[in-house]
């Protein structure tokens, strides 16, 4: 089983005494170890944090700030956690202007021009869904009741 990832190594020789691995923001990784480590110990090391280190940057991903929306079909939208696509369809008169459904996100053809506040008001209902639930499960389960 080889590394799946490109890391720097960088050997100290003031009073490091242990191996450690660094994910800097941009994505970079750093493995810092003690001057004379010897090289099948780091290697050793950087195999135990595979896994760790593939989780981290998948979550990074998540995390980074996406590129500018265009609001086009097939363009994929976070939702906790998930992309969805979007599909803009025509005639969608009654109900919300935008919808998540059967795994993607619903926009309607007459709302195309104000795609980006039908995203935000969207996004902004379901957060206060979201956390009106934990509110009140946590509320409950620690009998603190906020105002």
């Amino acid at each position: 089983m080889g590394i799946s990832f490109d890391y720097r190594l960088i050997c100290s020789q003031k009073r490091r005494k242990t191996i450690s691995l660094y994910i800097k923001e941009d994505g970079r990784i750093f493995i810092y170890a003690p001057y004379g480590t010897p090289k099948s110990e780091i290697e050793n090391f950087v195999l135990s944090k595979q896994l760790w280190v593939s989780k981290k940057l998948s979550e990074r991903e998540k995390t980074v700030k996406p590129a500018e929306k265009h609001f086009l079909p097939g363009e994929k939208f976070f939702y906790l956690g998930e992309l969805y696509p979007l599909e803009i369809v025509n005639g969608l008169h009654h109900g919300p202007p935008l919808k998540l459904s059967f795994g993607r996100f619903i926009l309607s053809q007459n709302c195309i021009k104000e795609a980006r506040d039908s995203f935000v008001q969207w996004y902004k209902k379901e957060a206060k869904e979201k956390l009106s639930e934990r509110i009140y499960h946590y509320s409950n389960r620690l009998q603190l009741f906020p105002r």
